[in-house]
Parts: C-alpha cells; structure tokens; sequence
C-alpha cells in the first residue's frame, strides 16, 4: 500500500504475527525544491539598494549595522534572493537616504508621481470641502465649464 510519493505502508511476517511499518522512500531523501524564481521587482529593489549604498560608498556590513541586519540578508536582498519586507524597506531607505519609491522600477515611480497632487490642486479641494452645498453646485459648474472651452480650444489648434 502507498502513500503518496514518499510514504509506503508494508507489512510483514514475523514469527507469525504481521507488523505494519511505515516506510520512507529514496524519493524524500532526493527529493530537491524547485527553483524558486526571483520576481523582476524583488531584483531590481535589490539591484538598486546595492547601488545607492555603493554610491554612499558604505559596505555591506556598515549598511547591515545601520538597521540591525546580518550582512547575509543585505546580500539575499540586494541578489533578490530574499523579499524585503515594508518595514524593513522603509529602514533601508532611510538608511541609504532615499525616498522608499527611489528603490522601485520607473512604472511604479511614474504611477505615483502622476497620483501625486499639486499644492494648487489641493487647495483647490480644500475650498470646496469648506464650502456649503450650494456653492459646490456652482464651483462644480464652474470647473465643468472651464474644462468644456479648454478642450474645444486645445482640439482648435490641432
């Protein structure tokens, strides 16, 4: 009888009497992982923390001491070995000096940056949070109008 790829029950006779023993087969001691595949994000966050703290000229045990690490994990993060977690993400940033966004691919830099409000676009929103519903009403017309002729302009010039 088996079980499953590494187990197999077997059963014998001795002096009469049947014993079950359970087996181990040669397969669990072969047995090898698969190769775990790095993700091109976790690489390229580590490639980049190995270049800034390169150009900070720090080693890898002095980046290690700064947040309390092993210089063995600074070198699984910085391969992509080994995911680096948020809070130990924002340690690194503020140790090598960067924004935590520095670290990743420029799509993730480009997505945030255009999320990212201007100081007159939050303003903006400032005063129509303050106001009462009716001028909301005509600041939300206002806006609309204003969006409806730059648009007739912009596809004028065309």
């Amino acid at each position: 009888m088996s079980l499953g790829p590494f187990l197999k029950l077997s059963t014998s006779a001795s002096g009469g009497q049947s014993r079950r023993r359970c087996l181990l087969l040669p397969a669990l001691y072969r047995a090898q992982r698969e190769p775990q595949l790095i993700h091109p994000v976790d690489a390229h966050v580590g490639s980049q923390i190995r270049t800034r703290r390169r150009a900070l000229n720090l080693s890898q045990p002095e980046l290690a001491a700064r947040i309390n690490l092993s210089v063995q994990q600074i070198q699984k993060y910085e391969t992509g070995a080994n995911r680096v977690s948020a809070s130990t993400l924002a340690e690194i940033s503020d140790a090598l000096e960067i924004p935590i966004i520095a670290l990743f691919p420029s799509e993730y830099q480009e997505r945030e940056q255009t999320q990212r409000l201007s100081n007159e676009e939050v303003a903006l929103i400032e005063l129509h949070r303050s106001a009462d519903v009716e001028s909301r009403k005509l600041l939300n017309n206002l806006a609309a109008k204003i969006s409806e002729q730059a648009r007739a302009r912009s596809t004028l010039c065309r």
